[in-house]
């Protein structure tokens, strides 16, 4: 029987690079929406915002939101992996398990919201886990710049909900789509912290 995960109708890179350009501009139309209308807020006394602004900042506040969620759910610390051992005798293969160094909570998190963006570094992380004690430059070299990467997204995630819900405590009064951004981003805020730090 033919395995279902190999008949897929769109192959891993289009998929990669679907979802890291869908990720990517999420992040830029967020950041020139809710960043404008932040500023906007700041300067003027009642700005006012169309019915297409309200609603884009209002999908895209939860889909960024969700994005980190989701990476910091994906990412794994691993301190041991499965491996297939030979008997000495012969026989059938046992299973064994080797010890892993694990990498840091925060780094394994970002390396979660890495792929999560759709950065092409699933060979990487094979390659580092099939020799755990060499050493691997290009292997680091790739899996640090898709931690900057992934740390880029979330300070921008961050910097942006955090000036929305700041903003929407010291004033009295704010448009709707700052108030429903604070609020977002605050829920969004808890659910990442429950998945960064493994919380059931």
């Amino acid at each position: 029987m033919e395995d279902i995960a190999q008949r897929r109708s769109i192959p891993d890179w289009i998929r990669q690079i679907l979802s890291l350009t869908l990720t990517v501009a999420a992040a830029f139309l967020y950041a020139g929406i809710l960043g404008s209308a932040i500023v906007r807020t700041f300067v003027e006394s009642d700005p006012v915002f169309t019915e297409g602004t309200l609603r884009a900042a209002r999908l895209l506040s939860g889909f960024v939101g969700a994005v980190v969620t989701a990476g910091f759910a994906r990412g794994r610390r691993l301190g041991s992996t499965p491996v297939g051992v030979t008997h000495p005798m012969g026989g059938r293969t046992l299973p064994a398990w080797i010890s892993l160094k694990p990498a840091s909570r925060i780094k394994s998190k970002l390396v979660g919201l890495a792929v999560t963006l759709g950065l092409p570094i699933e060979r990487a992380l094979l390659r580092q886990l099939a020799a755990p004690d060499a050493e691997q430059p290009e292997v680091e070299k790739a899996l640090d710049s898709a931690v900057w990467v992934s740390l880029l997204y979330l300070v921008l995630y961050f910097v942006i909900g955090a000036s929305a819900f700041a903003l929407s405590i010291v004033r009295t009064e704010v448009p709707e789509l700052i108030a429903n951004a604070a609020w977002v981003w605050l829920g969004t805020l808890v659910s990442s912290g429950y998945a960064f730090f493994g919380v059931n």
